[in-house]
């Protein structure tokens, strides 16, 4: 559009120079037509000349000024045309130099545009890659902590057959009196419970005799013989010194009071949780035992023997006995629960501890 208005106005423009190149023309007629005409009178009033001449020299004079004016017209319209077209070519090419400038600069924008894009496509990659090598990073970071805390709460196993056995298996550990009380053998357990890297034990027979405590008097489990025997001389006799190693420290509540022991014996709730049938309390006694003489009394050809639990009570007597009898409870012959004077020395004990399946 903006290349045809300026055709257009070049076209006026050549339109309004031929008009005033008209008008000069005319005037320049009227000029020497007057100047003739002077001559002429002139001529006429000196008598110089025929008249004839005079007119054909006015005429030939005519001519060459029509001749010369049309010349001049002709030429300032060829250069005006020749302006025009040069004007028109030189805005065709402007034009054109304008289109390409455009044409340059619209590449030049797109280019730009794509190079950004692509830069922006490959920060974002690299954002992306960044983020997954610090994601993979971190869950490395997550595993190898994982695997610390893992090998922290559970270090190499120690004994590696530990692992092997379940509840209801025997394992041996330490060495006890089986034959006679010269030679020791292997103690049997029977694993009750195994979690958190812990197994639950009972001796799978009665080890010993032994009273809960001599003196008829109200003792609980935290002053007991029974207690003090198992912590120390059975505790240091039946196991060696790597052995006691795995041993456990177990915190247990007995009739209302809390202690720390290596080695018990059984609450009633604690039998009637991991051996709740009678036929499986039922404990045969060892050779050792068999012929073994407590209080005077020789335990010949005795298979099956009662055995301690740890709870106490008390009885006032009857008829013509004053005061109390002191009884603590036991797993009798049958496997039921029953109780026994706490004084007695025929009551077997079968102990029980928390071992360590691993080495820390």
């Amino acid at each position: 559009m903006k290349r045809l208005e300026k055709k257009h106005c070049y076209k006026k423009t050549v339109s309004m120079v031929m008009i005033l190149l008209v008008l000069c023309m005319t005037a320049c007629s009227e000029k020497v037509t007057q100047s003739g005409e002077e001559v002429t009178n002139s001529l006429s009033d000196s008598d110089t000349k025929p008249d004839e001449d005079i007119s054909s020299m006015l005429n030939n004079d005519k001519d060459n000024i029509t001749n010369s004016d049309e010349t001049i017209t002709q030429k300032d319209i060829s250069q005006g045309e020749t302006v025009t077209e040069m004007q028109i070519t030189q805005e065709h090419d402007d034009g054109k130099t304008q289109q390409r400038t455009q044409s340059q600069q619209q590449t030049q924008a797109q280019q730009q545009t794509q190079s950004q894009q692509q830069t922006q496509q490959q920060t974002q990659q690299q954002t992306q890659t960044q983020q997954q090598t610090q994601s993979q990073s971190q869950q490395q970071t997550q595993s190898q902590q994982q695997t610390q805390s893992q090998q922290q709460s559970q270090p190499q196993v120690k004994y590696s057959k530990y692992d092997n056995y379940d509840v209801g298996d025997v394992i041996w550990l330490g060495n006890y009196y089986k034959i006679d009380s010269y030679n020791k053998f292997f103690i049997n357990w029977i694993v009750l419970e195994k979690k958190d890297g812990k197994m639950l034990l009972i001796s799978e027979n009665v080890l010993e005799f032994h009273s809960f405590n001599k003196e008829s008097r109200d003792i609980k489990w935290n002053k007991s013989e029974l207690r003090d025997w198992l912590n120390s001389s059975f505790y240091y006799d039946a196991f060696s010194s790597s052995e006691r190693m795995e041993i456990l420290d177990t915190e247990i509540i007995t009739d209302g009071i809390t202690t720390t022991d290596k080695l018990f014996v059984f609450s009633k709730d604690e039998v009637a949780k991991y051996i709740p049938l009678n036929s499986d309390r039922i404990s045969p006694t060892t050779t050792y035992l068999r012929y073994k003489t407590s209080k005077g009394m020789v335990m010949n050809n005795k298979d099956i023997l009662s055995w301690w639990l740890r709870n106490t009570f008390k009885e006032e007597c009857s008829g013509s006995l004053t005061g109390y009898l002191y009884y603590a409870n036991v797993i009798d012959t049958s496997g039921a629960i029953s109780a026994e004077q706490a004084g007695s020395g025929i009551i077997g004990v079968r102990p029980c501890m928390w071992i360590n399946m691993y080495d820390y």
